[in-house]
């Protein structure tokens, strides 16, 4: 079975972010905890993980230790955005049954991320 391009990205994404997310350290996530978080909430979410770690793996390329910061990064988008990883992982599982909203909220993060990275080589063009 061949996958569209566009699914194969969503499914990419999806594993990234699931990933990601379990990577965090588990004794910090309050188990208690249970957040709905909205589309534009989970989109916001989502598109600072995808930056976050395409800056890491810019780091990694360049021959920089990303690992140990990896974790430290993590952290802060969580607590930018409020939420522990487990609310994240919770919410990104519930969206994952409704997989027409999620791959809207991911088409929307591709869009932005995309929008963003034409802006930085246009500034780059500047220089």
């Amino acid at each position: 079975m061949k996958l569209h391009p566009r699914k194969m990205r969503f499914l990419l994404l999806f594993v990234a972010l699931w990933l990601a997310s379990i990577s965090c350290d588990e004794a910090e996530v309050k188990t208690n905890e249970k957040m709905k978080l909205s589309e534009k909430q989970m989109t916001a979410l989502i598109r600072e993980i995808q930056i976050t770690e395409a800056a890491l793996n810019y780091n990694r390329n360049l021959g920089k230790q990303a690992e140990g910061k990896k974790e430290f990064y993590y952290d802060l988008v969580f607590k930018n955005h409020q939420v522990t990883p487990e609310i994240f992982r919770d919410n990104l599982m519930e969206y994952s049954k409704k997989p027409e909203v999620l791959e809207s909220i991911y088409d929307s993060v591709i869009a932005t991320v995309t929008q963003m990275q034409d802006s930085l080589k246009i500034d780059r063009g500047k220089e």
